[in-house]
């Protein structure tokens, strides 16, 4: 009788392993995933999207769409019913790199999320996508992406402070239901990026992505500092006040600035062209003058 009840058992315990596994699309993990990882399918074909979670990050991988996930109400927060739901309370970070589009409901009530990094693969964020974060404070949305469904980044009850969205996105008017954010719209004009106010006015400049993303949560403290003249060009300088060059308001390169470790200054058009050279020199009374400020002592010569 006993060998009879421990089968019975065995069989309960498979059968409810293969449900488990069923339902939460559980798979053995990647070869080069950390040891102690959790792995789940999260396309309708495994070898297409796989999620990946480790030591407090997740990480979304593969091609093509991920699966879109309902949601459970828990409170006044939506909280997704993808497989990692377990592990919420755990997940600081979560990155998704090579799939097109996040799947509806797929990090909404992620609510110890901290980071969120978006690959440029991303085409669309499908309804409640991000939905609900509250630890989240800035959020970048890649230019790649050209559509929000409904209640996409919905921050009804986020914290988010600063969300970097692109120029021409094609949005619900639910997207932002509730937001309390400070929302920036951004453009890239080459290795241009223009981050624009409410108002539609140039915040911030930044002349390339990695300085862009590197400085994004603090836009107002780091950034290259510029001129705008009566025709819309844009006169750059770096954060010591050295001019770096001229821009149309396209973002197209009219001149720039190279400075030589021997204090030449060399300005190029925008084809390349070498059309100023200025060489190291001692500033004439006048310029120096002009250069430091009226403390009622002597001025020092300076050089450039």
């Amino acid at each position: 009788m006993k060998i009879f009840k421990n089968i019975f058992l065995g069989f309960v315990f498979l059968m409810v392993l293969c449900i488990k596994t069923f339902a939460y699309d559980e798979i053995d993990c990647p070869s080069d995933a950390p040891k102690g990882s959790s792995c789940w399918k999260c396309s309708n074909n495994s070898a297409d999207c796989i999620a990946t979670y480790f030591d407090g990050k997740l990480s979304i991988n593969g091609s093509g769409p991920m699966k879109d996930y309902s949601y459970n109400v828990i409170g006044q927060i939506l909280v997704t019913n993808a497989p990692w739901e377990t592990e919420i309370p755990n997940i600081k970070s979560v990155e998704v790199k090579g799939v097109s589009t996040i799947g509806s409901s797929a990090f909404s009530g992620l609510t110890s999320m901290t980071e969120m990094n978006i690959d440029s693969s991303v085409s669309a964020i499908m309804g409640g996508g991000i939905n609900s974060c509250t630890a989240l404070e800035t959020l970048y949305i890649p230019d790649s992406v050209k559509s929000i469904g409904s209640y996409g980044l919905a921050s009804n009850y986020n914290h988010i402070k600063e969300l970097f969205v692109p120029f021409g996105l094609g949005i619900n008017g639910y997207t932002y239901y509730g937001s309390s954010a400070n929302i920036f719209r951004y453009k890239n004009n080459g290795d241009m990026y223009y981050v624009y106010d409410s108002q539609g006015n140039i915040s911030a400049i930044y002349k390339d992505y990695d300085s862009f993303r590197k400085n994004i949560s603090e836009i107002k403290e780091k950034r290259d500092t510029f001129e705008i003249d009566s025709k819309g060009n844009i006169k750059l300088f770096d954060k010591n006040g050295h001019y770096l060059g001229k821009y149309s308001p396209e973002g197209q390169i009219i001149e720039q600035c190279v400075y030589g470790d021997d204090g030449s200054v060399s300005i190029y058009d925008a084809s390349g062209k070498l059309i100023g050279l200025q060489g190291k020199r001692i500033l004439t009374v006048e310029e120096a003058s002009a250069l430091v400020k009226d403390n009622k002592n002597t001025f020092t010569l300076k050089y450039r």
